[in-house]
């Protein structure tokens, strides 16, 4: 969360600003590092079928925090939930 509030000292306005970059902002960029983690998590780890966020459909700080504890709850969960048998366990990744 550390990232979160030294973005929320930017202005909305600054956050979501076209810079021409990979995901255009800072919020997409942002966004793109956490759906990353959570598409590792439950994609790739759990096998689970995750779909692609739309980083414009995030109007606030506050949306962006609550996906930011979202993906912790689901990353402490599958990380309590280590035995020997999962650490033990391959995991493949699959590139397009």
């Amino acid at each position: 969360m550390r990232y979160l509030k030294k973005l929320e000292s930017l202005s909305w306005k600054e956050l979501v600003k076209n810079r021409e970059a990979s995901f255009y902002s800072i919020r997409n960029i942002f966004l793109h590092k956490i759906h990353v983690l959570h598409r590792i998590i439950e994609n790739v780890i759990r096998e689970k079928e995750i779909f692609k966020i739309d980083f414009d459909s995030f109007k606030n700080f506050q949306e962006i925090r609550d996906y930011i504890e979202q993906v912790n709850k689901i990353l402490d969960g599958y990380l309590s939930s280590l035995n020997e048998e999962e650490l033990k366990r391959i995991v493949k990744i699959q590139t397009s």
